[in-house]
């Protein structure tokens, strides 16, 4: 994706798909804070207007929407970018480092496969038991379940630090692909 490659100018991303409030509640903070390292890929559930303005209005560092981005085609200036269509989330895990995928504040946790299958390990929400693949991949050291800030600032700082992770993550997709 040409207008993401401009974006990161060369830098891999923390990617962040399908969140809501409860997980940006965290997020925000996590982005806002000195240990995150990122530029991001923000992509939440919900675009409307409302909120994607109390996204932005949550974080201190600058934001930046796609859309407005690819309308005036300027030099991004931003450490965040908010995917504010849908469509293109599945596309941009390629860029990342590792994942944040939402929903398991709440029951309903997203597709963690997506980010996996680009090798990228995942952290997730508390309430994952309707989905077994999350409990797989905590268990093959690939994904990360948590409940508040100081346990999504650990995983953070876990996966950003292990190299050999991404590596883990693609031998797992590969020795599971077409089950």
């Amino acid at each position: 994706v040409e207008e993401v490659e401009k974006f990161l100018q060369g830098e891999r991303a923390f990617l962040i798909g399908s969140s809501w409030p409860d997980d940006e509640e965290h997020l925000c903070r996590l982005m806002d804070s000195d240990v995150f390292k990122h530029k991001c890929i923000l992509a939440p559930h919900e675009i409307g207007e409302k909120h994607l303005k109390s996204i932005e209005e949550g974080l201190s560092k600058k934001a930046l929407r796609y859309s407005k981005w690819i309308a005036t085609n300027e030099k991004p200036e931003a450490e965040i970018l908010i995917i504010d269509n849908i469509g293109m989330l599945s596309n941009l895990y390629q860029y990342g480092d590792f994942a944040y995928v939402g929903g398991a504040f709440h029951g309903s946790l997203h597709n963690i496969l997506e980010p996996a299958a680009f090798g990228l390990p995942v952290i997730f929400g508390p309430q994952f038991d309707k989905f077994p693949e999350g409990q797989t991949f905590i268990d093959k050291g690939i994904g990360t379940s948590i409940s508040n800030y100081p346990e999504l600032k650990d995983a953070y700082w876990a996966y950003n630090s292990d190299e050999s992770l991404k590596k883990k993550v693609a031998a797992f997709v590969q020795k599971n692909t077409g089950s």
